[in-house]
């Protein structure tokens, strides 16, 4: 059998659900103290960085991928293990807190990014759904429906995985496209779901928001990016003279760009050319922390390049290198939680895009986990020019989750 948990930020058919296995619990709107909520969050960010180091290992180029998008559709599976199973994901996945706190703390942040995202006035869209699949023969268990009921909003759309495995397949895309405003496409390839798959788990984000203070078109020009091999390229290059929060340490640079939405930003990590490699491998959430705190506004004459990337993403072989190791091996996977059979992680994939002009940013992602069973402004004396590869952030300071993160090498160079 094979669990199939799809994540999507950017969101024919046969096989269409025939039922709805769901509890008849409400979702819960839980208080929960500012510290259980920031150690979750942290929790988060240290996941965000410690797969983009992971990931970053064997791929050279341009990167997207969304820790967000990932961490959804891992707590649902997550709420479902049992034993070292249990350890391992929460040890990899830096799900500090107890079950039943750590599911009422990620519905807090979650349902929060819901609530400010419904609100027309402040400015940006920000998509964010769940889903989950069954095969319509499999027996799940009801204390994982009430715990997706009321932490995530959810309940199990049947379908016949066993005898419409394509129409499954075409049915959970489709979704997808809707859901990421049609930016991730055929997430599920084909023979991604056959007989044996018993659960699909999705969740689905997109972002789009412009920037508080817009770069103006005229103002766009070709300038030269340094890439690492000492070549350039010409890349459109936005210029703005304006007040941002910024800050310069020994081995980078820090820039915050803040979106109309003022509790979103990108965050821009111009690493010292010398040091960018240092910077990709090691920084660290305590790295990522002290920066944001050590901001401080100031008058900067910026250039920032226009860039588009996708990635497309295995997610395994990082997992299991952060420590999730049983829930790929079919002899030592304990997902009872869920059902029975029990279930185990077959593959992984992970799909994002962002792109970033003169208006703002637009981004989006997709994950599938495969398992198994059986003004005017005089001109400031500090300029910033954004000319080699930099790492940036998607930054939720509100409730403090990574929402993106990623890397530019080449902005006009082939994606990973």
């Amino acid at each position: 059998m094979v669990l199939i948990l799809a994540t999507s930020l950017t969101a024919c058919v046969s096989a269409s659900p025939v039922a709805v296995a769901q509890s008849q619990a409400p979702r819960e709107k839980p208080q929960i103290s500012d510290t259980e909520k920031a150690e979750v969050a942290k929790g988060g960010r240290t996941f965000a960085l410690d797969l983009y180091h992971q990931i970053g290992v064997t791929s050279q180029g341009n990167l997207i991928l969304s820790p967000y998008s990932i961490t959804l559709p891992l707590a649902m599976l997550y709420a479902g293990a049992h034993g070292e199973t249990e350890q391992q994901i929460r040890a990899a996945a830096h799900f500090t807190a107890p079950q039943s706190a750590f599911h009422s703390a990620l519905n807090v942040i979650d349902s929060d990014l819901f609530d400010r995202a419904s609100d027309e006035t402040r400015g940006f869209q920000l998509n964010i759904a769940n889903s989950v699949w069954g095969e319509q023969g499999y027996s799940f268990r009801q204390d994982y429906l009430d715990t997706l009921a009321k932490n995530y909003g959810s309940g199990i759309q049947l379908v016949d995985f066993e005898g419409q495995s394509e129409g499954a397949r075409l049915t959970i895309n489709h979704w997808v496209e809707q859901k990421t405003q049609d930016k991730v496409k055929d997430i599920l390839p084909p023979n991604a779901i056959t007989p044996d798959v018993r659960l699909v788990l999705a969740n689905a984000i997109y972002f789009r928001a412009n920037w508080e203070s817009q770069f103006d078109v005229t103002q766009t020009h070709p300038q030269d990016f340094h890439l690492m091999d000492g070549t350039t390229v010409s890349v459109p290059t936005m210029f703005q003279v304006n007040r941002f929060n910024y800050r310069q340490f020994d081995k980078y640079q820090i820039i915050e760009l803040p979106y109309l939405a003022q509790d979103f930003s990108m965050l821009i990590i111009l690493p010292n050319a010398e040091d960018f490699d240092d910077l990709d491998s090691q920084f660290t959430v305590e790295d990522f922390d002290n920066s944001v705190e050590q901001l401080q506004p100031t008058d900067l004459s910026l250039s920032l390049p226009k860039f588009k990337i996708q990635s497309n993403l295995s997610l395994p072989a990082p997992l299991k290198a952060l420590g999730m190791v049983n829930a790929f091996d079919p002899s030592t996977a304990d997902f009872t939680g869920i059902g029975q059979p029990s279930l185990y992680i077959g593959e992984g994939f992970h799909s994002a895009e962002i792109e970033v002009n003169e208006d703002g940013t637009e981004a989006a992602a997709a994950t599938v986990i495969v398992a198994v069973t059986e003004a005017a402004m005089p001109l400031p004396e500090l300029e910033v020019k954004v000319d080699h590869p930099f790492i940036f952030a998607i930054y939720d300071r509100y409730n403090g989750m990574i929402l993106f993160l990623g890397r530019v090498m080449n902005p006009v160079g082939s994606d990973d």
